[in-house]
């Protein structure tokens, strides 16, 4: 005898608006899901639009800093920030963007960086 008996349904509430079957609308719950992250996700914004009055932002070195003469063995072996994401400020200064810490690094130009994106501090407890 084959089991015919319905799967059982479980309800899922998306943003008061809608049930789903995790049966039968998965792919469904997915794509909802995809778009919602997607859609809250912070987006890399061109670093000419960066403040540039000492907030503290996220920015994204470069992979490669080698047209700007940046190599292994060269001063500082600034070689080795290549593709890190940083807490960087820059005061638009002749010193350019600096790491957001008492950490004595700075001199990184706009065009060192592929993009900057806000931070969102915590929420107060």
């Amino acid at each position: 005898m084959t089991n015919t008996k319905a799967p059982e349904r479980i309800s899922v509430d998306f943003n008061g608006n809608k049930t789903a079957s995790v049966i039968s609308d998965v792919p469904e719950i997915l794509g909802t899901l995809e778009y919602q992250r997607a859609d809250l996700a912070p987006q890399w914004q061109d670093i000419a639009t960066a403040p540039k009055d000492g907030t503290p932002v996220l920015v994204k070195i470069k992979d490669d800093l080698s047209p700007w003469g940046i190599v292994k063995g060269g001063f500082g072996n600034t070689h080795s920030f290549q593709g890190l994401y940083a807490v960087m400020r820059c005061l638009d200064d002749i010193m350019g963007w600096g790491f957001a810490a008492p950490v004595g690094r700075g001199g990184f130009s706009d065009e060192w960086l592929d993009g900057w994106q806000p931070i969102t501090p915590p929420e107060p407890k």
